[in-house]
């Protein structure tokens, strides 16, 4: 059984080894590569194109994508950034081609699945994750995207400049624009 909380401990720590062996063939990397980045790139990928099952299938073929990719000789330098830009590219193109929908209660409560919490931290959490995705609705994509990236995900600004291929400078614009779009976040 693969320890899942070590690995969101330390995203980073083994992932050119991990990478190496999805590039080898090996499934049971590329199943704990899966574990490992499917709940924060679905995060990621509903909240962007506010629809949760459009969000799952992105990150199917993200990580479709992926194993492609690294199969074919790709060695990203950074496994979790690559991850996240890639899985960005399939959000923007299907937000090219369907007006997206806001996300509905279910799909919303699926996001905020907390874990092993007492109940008064699980309403606080409930409370505050309902009043950012509403929050997160009313902004364009740019500045959500950029939101998502750095206060949920936790991404400097190398890595969200190395996500959406723009400068550090441009994040730290794009990040400035959209809080001041709304102060609650």
């Amino acid at each position: 059984m693969i320890d899942r909380s070590v690995d969101r401990l330390m995203p980073g720590r083994s992932d050119a080894a991990l990478a190496r062996r999805v590039a080898a063939g090996d499934a049971e990397a590329f199943d704990r590569l899966v574990d490992r980045y499917s709940a924060p790139l679905y995060s990621f990928a509903a909240r962007l194109v506010r629809s949760a099952e459009d969000g799952e299938d992105l990150v199917q073929q993200a990580f479709l994508n992926a194993w492609q990719a690294l199969r074919g000789g790709v060695r990203p330098l950074r496994l979790a950034p690559w991850l996240f830009r890639i899985t960005r590219n399939l959000c923007f193109d299907h937000l090219e081609k369907r007006r997206p929908e806001p996300l509905d209660e279910a799909a919303a409560e699926r996001l905020r699945a907390p874990e092993r919490a007492e109940p008064e931290q699980v309403a606080e959490r409930y409370q505050a994750l309902a009043d950012v995705t509403h929050a997160l609705e009313a902004i364009p994509a740019p500045h959500r995207e950029v939101l998502l990236l750095r206060e949920l995900h936790g991404f400097d600004y190398a890595s969200i400049a190395a996500i959406l291929g723009i400068s550090d400078k441009a994040v730290k614009s794009l990040l400035h624009r959209a809080r001041r779009r709304d102060s609650s976040l």
